[in-house]
């Protein structure tokens, strides 16, 4: 079995599981042969693919398949969109009723890659592959399980709560200020380090794989992202000597270190280090009050700017198919 699209399909006459066929309008297409796990049946590459959440234009994901695109177009399929742990997914079996999204065509030659970075990032227990309306379309595995409908609202990732109001909730604490004898601040601000690190991590999952991917993997891949890079050597100085070297309570020889000239990746480690260091074991030491506090306060400004540049980076400015 294969792991990858293959790059052109199989002749009518090399396919012997002609019963496991289905028509898409005038195209036939396997829902064999195409994958190794089931995740890509009855996807054929030549069809232009239905997009409605993460892979819209101007999506948060959108970045993966943007420099394949041909051309847009705004069209419906049947179906209902509902929303499953804050992801919107499609409910094929809804007769009746019209889920709108976007036609998008693949550059000649690039169809292959485009939906292997699709099927990338889409996790097979929460999508499988169908096809309507002449595109192949991701729809939802089990839709009423765990799902609500979508209501009227257009849904969009960048209007995730994590990405303001939480974002909110962290700027509050760190408004707050120090006492020795309360330690309430001093926890909301601990509290308000992991919400962040909450937030950064719904985005990363959004951005790079909803899969099974460890998640550390997919918050070092920050350092990919220019706006990281350049937001974070514009940490002050001031906030840099507070960033102290610590070390893991388990394995006291685990040190890490904060330093404005190590490669992002390493910055990235530290922040990551602090956050499950620090705050899981909600230590008592006020005299972390300077470093989680530092931490907290440019890992806000740098999250910030990395949102802002990367809705910028998923705008489609090609001309829409009218």
């Amino acid at each position: 079995m294969r792991n990858r699209i293959s790059a052109t399909l199989p002749s009518t006459a090399a396919r012997r599981n002609v019963e496991n066929r289905v028509r898409c309008d005038s195209q036939t297409v396997s829902t064999s042969d195409l994958a190794s796990d089931g995740t890509l049946s009855g996807l054929d590459p030549s069809l232009p693919f239905f997009a409605y959440g993460i892979f819209k234009p101007g999506e948060i994901a959108f970045f993966q398949i943007k420099e394949f695109v041909r051309d847009v177009e705004e069209v419906s399929v049947s179906g209902t969109l509902r929303i499953r742990d804050g992801l919107v997914v499609l409910d094929r079996n809804q007769s009746g009723e019209i889920a709108d999204g976007h036609r998008i065509r693949f550059k000649a030659g690039a169809e292959i890659a485009a939906y292997e970075a699709i099927s990338k990032m889409e996790p097979s227990a929460q999508y499988k592959w169908t096809c309507g309306n002449g595109m192949n379309v991701l729809a939802a595995v089990k839709p009423r399980n765990g799902t609500r409908p979508l209501y009227s609202e257009a849904w969009s990732g960048w209007r995730d709560p994590a990405f303001s109001a939480a974002l909110e909730v962290v700027e509050e604490a760190l408004g707050q200020e120090f006492d020795w004898n309360d330690f309430r601040p001093f926890y909301r601000l601990q509290a308000a380090y992991m919400l962040l690190w909450s937030s950064i991590e719904r985005y990363v999952s959004l951005r790079y794989g909803l899969g099974k991917d460890r998640l550390v993997e997919k918050v070092k891949r920050l350092a990919e992202e220019s706006a990281f890079v350049d937001a974070l050597s514009a940490t002050s100085p001031a906030a840099a000597r507070n960033l102290r070297t610590v070390a893991s309570t388990g394995r006291p020889a685990d040190r890490k270190s904060f330093d404005l000239d190590a490669q992002p990746v390493k910055q990235i480690e530290y922040l990551y280090h602090l956050r499950s260091n620090v705050t899981h074991r909600g230590k008592e030491e006020l005299l972390d009050w300077d470093l989680i506090r530092s931490a907290t306060g440019e890992l806000l400004r740098v999250f910030r700017a990395v949102l802002v540049a990367a809705e910028a980076d998923a705008e489609w400015d090609s001309p829409t198919v009218s």
